[in-house]
């Protein structure tokens, strides 16, 4: 190494590449001049230098002739490296433009001053593209041997990794924080990229959902110029860049979209990444001036999860909002049911206790007054036994219990059967009734207790509220279903309340009615009965008009004998039925049906109420020996 003292031609030798260059460079053609003619502070800082670790720099002389080390070179980059022998404005003409740049420099040479930076950004072009950098400089006077300042000694480490690793940790905190207000989903992602938006590691964004189709259709944009209105996620194009199972950057072209230029850089965003939110997906775009190196794939991956779970969070509100706000509507309606059920219950029980009493504080009474008042108790133990019905379904319903238990039964006759016990009362109210009923198959699988309750509780409904015109109730039967519709001239159901028809404690309020009683669970047994049986049930009204309800229930046909209408065991609750003169409907306990005494037959009647067994005992009695007991345990004895 021709012309350099012994102790900077062994640096040279040991300082790699940029040794090797600083010892090859022909200083002669430099402002510098020949090695030999070096000041010996000059050639002891180019050997510190090239000896150093640390990425160390130095401008000499007038024109600012640079020397650096092998530490230095990623601060060039492959676009400005090497520096070495040329003058500073060549490697840097952009950056020694800017004015706070120059000052640097300025300080040192003209006011013998260090001048000390923590973390500037700079704007670089050191591998072929436009990067954000950050670095903390010190810039020192490099003094010459008679004292004079001869260039700028540079000292530098390169911060990008720490500042960006610190700017993402507090948008990832400023993210974990975010509290929307919205209930919609598309509100909300809107206002959740929209702050992300504003960072430069994520300026713009759009969210897409998951349509009927498979696609996705925009429902919120942060930072776009154009955007598509809806994206194919499983398109050949996007494939093509899965590696792994993991989406690597998409470009912005291949989607159709365009991102505006985020005020804190000098170009727009080029690429993205998906995020998955369930039927949701925000497409993040990412910071052109940074690599998509492992820490910033690591940061998308944070971010990723930070939405997921602040919306998993936001959502979690949003269904135990619906929960309490579901729970106090319950207890409304639950009051409301008590309070309703209170009156339902003694109104008919002051009824039932009245004519009771007038039945024993005139023994004298004639006949027909008797059989009047005991008419009147009559109908309001039938409106009781309804009421108590309704409950014990509705108890079921909600215990979980409510399944259909289907027997082959004559539809057509069962359905006649119960229309024909209103009959009477309609007319007596001077509504007109028809009942058209098709011929069904002999018999089909319901639960013929249950197809009662829907029958019952329609034709009910249209009683209470049909208070001129008429009634129709039809049946019919296409293929595997069957169709009931009951059809009044009523005054029709408001709008908002047909919404609501079927739910559980729900009453039409403020409407005209023949009576006040109900309890708001009848039309939603209606409703859990269809469904019950793979059906369902519409209504279709016009207020002044009147109103129509269809009930759509799925039936196959069985084989076993149909059950018919006519008296029977427990349906929906009820006791066995009696008739007039005490026997049952299947004739009486040895099936002759006859109304002479057995003696010889003895029927055991088990209950726990005294005052059941008194009762059976007094109508059985009449026909049979009759033994009772309390519990189980007695009548085994």
């Amino acid at each position: 190494m021709k012309g350099f003292g012994p102790p900077l031609a062994a640096a040279l030798a040991d300082g790699g590449d940029s040794g090797r260059l600083i010892a090859e460079t022909d200083w002669s053609s430099t402002p510098i001049g020949h090695p030999s003619t070096w000041s010996p502070r000059l050639a002891m800082i180019v050997e510190a230098i090239v000896r150093s670790p640390f990425a160390m720099h130095l401008c000499y002389g007038p024109d600012l002739i640079q020397f650096h080390n092998d530490a230095y070179r990623p601060v060039l980059g492959t676009q400005k490296y090497p520096a070495i022998g040329k003058p500073l404005y060549e490697t840097f003409p952009v950056a020694l433009e800017q004015e706070f740049i120059r000052e640097r420099f300025r300080l040192p040479f003209e006011q013998g001053r260090s001048y000390v930076t923590d973390g500037d950004r700079f704007i670089m072009d050191r591998f072929g593209w436009t990067e954000e950098t950050f670095f903390r400089f010190t810039y020192d006077p490099f003094r010459d041997d008679d004292g004079s300042v001869a260039g700028v000694f540079t000292v530098c480490m390169e911060t990008t990794r720490e500042f960006l690793s610190q700017r993402r940790l507090q948008t990832l905190s400023e993210l974990n924080g975010y509290r929307s207000p919205h209930a919609e989903p598309s509100d909300y992602f809107a206002g959740l990229i929209e702050q992300l938006s504003r960072q430069i590691d994520t300026p713009g964004a759009v969210v897409f959902v998951e349509n009927d189709d498979g696609a996705h259709d925009v429902v919120a944009t942060a930072g776009t110029a154009t955007t598509p209105t809806t994206i194919d996620l499983d398109g050949d194009e996007l494939h093509a860049l899965e590696r792994d199972g993991d989406r690597l950057m998409i470009p912005c072209s291949v989607l159709g979209l365009q991102f505006e230029q985020h005020p804190d850089w000098v170009q727009a965003p080029t690429n993205t990444v998906l995020i998955d939110c369930a039927r949701h997906v925000v497409l993040l775009a990412l910071h052109p001036g940074a690599g998509y190196d492992d820490d910033y794939q690591q940061y998308i991956r944070l971010v990723g999860e930070a939405v997921r779970s602040n919306w998993l969070r936001r959502r979690t509100e949003l269904e135990m909002r619906a929960h309490i706000e579901a729970l106090q509507d319950l207890e409304r309606a639950r009051d409301a049911l008590l309070s309703d059920v209170s009156h339902e219950l003694r109104t008919p029980l002051s009824l039932i206790s009245g004519t009771t009493e007038e039945l024993l504080r005139h023994p004298e009474m004639r006949p027909e007054e008797r059989v009047e008042l005991l008419r009147i108790s009559s109908r309001n133990i039938e409106r009781l036994r309804r009421l108590v019905n309704s409950l014990l379904s509705y108890g079921r319903l909600e215990a979980g219990h409510f399944e259909p238990r289907r027997t082959p039964t004559d539809l057509a006759a069962l359905t006649n059967e119960v229309c024909e016990s209103f009959r009477r009362e309609f007319e007596q109210a001077g509504l007109g009734f028809e009942v058209d009923v098709d011929q069904l198959p002999e018999s089909v699988e319901v639960d013929p207790d249950m197809w009662e309750t829907v029958v019952l509780n329609l034709l009910s409904n249209s009683y209470k509220y049909t208070l001129d015109g008429s009634i129709r109730v039809s049946l019919r039967n296409d293929g595997d279903v069957i169709e009931l519709q009951v059809t009044d001239t009523g005054g029709g159901i408001p709008a908002d309340d047909v919404e609501q028809l079927f739910d559980r404690f729900h009453r039409v309020r403020n409407q005209p009615a023949r009576v006040e009683e109900g309890t708001g669970i009848g039309l939603a047994l209606v409703a859990a009965i269809a469904e019950g049986h793979d059906g369902g049930v519409s209504v279709t009204s016009e207020v002044g008009v009147g109103t129509a309800i269809t009930v759509r229930i799925v039936a196959a046909e069985p084989t076993l004998t149909p059950v018919t209408g006519g008296a029977h065991v427990e349906r929906m609750g009820t006791a066995l039925e009696i008739d007039e003169n005490g026997t049952n409907g299947a004739g009486g306990a040895n099936g002759t049906g006859g109304a002479a005494r057995n003696a010889e037959a003895r029927v055991l009647v088990v209950d726990d109420s005294e005052d059941i067994l008194q009762l059976m005992t007094f109508v059985l009695a009449r026909h049979w020996t009759v033994l009772t007991a309390g519990n189980g345990s007695e009548a085994l004895a």
